[in-house]
């Protein structure tokens, strides 16, 4: 059972991810900015964070993209959410979802990774084409969550990964049903003695209450990411919590220890990030 540390003191910072950053940690989620009518409009915010993971005093930082869209910021029907984050030599690299609501009917996303030194200049990496909520390029690979339109109004997400121009799926030794599940999110992907260390989650469906979702969070291996066996779900300790679930959780390594954050049972929208150390 993986060990419960802290709350993290901010609440309503959706989706959040942490990755050191010279001496310090750096917070980064997306959270409202402007709500008019029924639209919310979520932006990308940074904090800086203490070895023992506090915010440190008005470093909170709302994250420009004008270089990469102009009208990011100003138009209400725009929001920024961040899929994956690492550092390679002096850069950190982003994968940013820009993603446009169309009269709350539906909606349409540009993705981008972001190349930056300092988290105040971005400049654009490379830019992808594909509307379906994805992950990360890994040499030959593009992880993304084919989504299908169901009855429900973000419809379902199943894991397609494409290999050379073509859509396949992987196949798992447990829990991945395609016929069976609500959705699909890989979270992280690290590599180990050439075995590759996978977190992702499922979304399921409660039919005793309608239209009531909730995650569960897995780990699993994979030699050529495209088999996975030893899957399982990720034990979080959350007996002493008033959550009742957990979701988008962000494995990351500070100290020579694992970590991770992830929201809780409402999705982050309101409630505070939680960071669990894994034993």
């Amino acid at each position: 059972m993986n060990q419960f540390i802290k709350y993290i003191n901010i609440n309503g910072l959706r989706n959040p991810k942490i990755i050191q950053l010279n001496e310090n940690l750096i917070l980064i989620g997306s959270k409202v900015y402007q709500e008019i009518e029924n639209k919310k409009k979520y932006l990308l915010y940074s904090y800086l964070l203490t070895n023992d993971f506090e915010i440190i005093k008005n470093s909170e930082k709302l994250l420009d993209f004008k270089t990469v869209e102009e009208d990011f910021e100003s138009n209400i029907n725009n929001s920024c959410w961040i899929r994956d984050i690492y550092k390679e030599n002096e850069y950190f690299y982003l994968l940013i979802e820009f993603k446009k609501n169309h009269n709350n009917e539906y909606f349409t996303s540009n993705n981008y990774y972001l190349k930056t030194k300092d988290f105040i200049k971005f400049e654009i990496h490379k830019k992808y084409d594909i509307q379906d909520l994805f992950f990360k390029n890994n040499n030959n690979y593009l992880f993304i969550s084919k989504i299908i339109n169901t009855e429900h109004f973000w419809g379902s997400y199943f894991f397609e990964f494409i290999i050379n121009n073509e859509k396949v799926r992987p196949f798992f030794d447990n829990f991945v049903k395609y016929e069976k599940n609500e959705g699909h999110l890989l979270h992280n992907i690290e590599k180990k003695n050439n075995i590759y260390d996978i977190i992702f989650s499922i979304r399921h469906y409660d039919i005793k209450e309608k239209n009531n979702f909730y995650y569960k969070i897995y780990s699993t291996e994979s030699t050529d990411l495209m088999h996975y066996t030893n899957t399982k779900e990720l034990e979080l300790n959350i007996k002493n919590i008033d959550t009742k679930w957990l979701c988008y959780p962000w494995k990351f390594k500070f100290n020579n220890n694992n970590y991770i954050i992830c929201n809780q049972d409402d999705y982050g929208k309101d409630k505070k990030p939680l960071i669990f150390k894994i034993l």
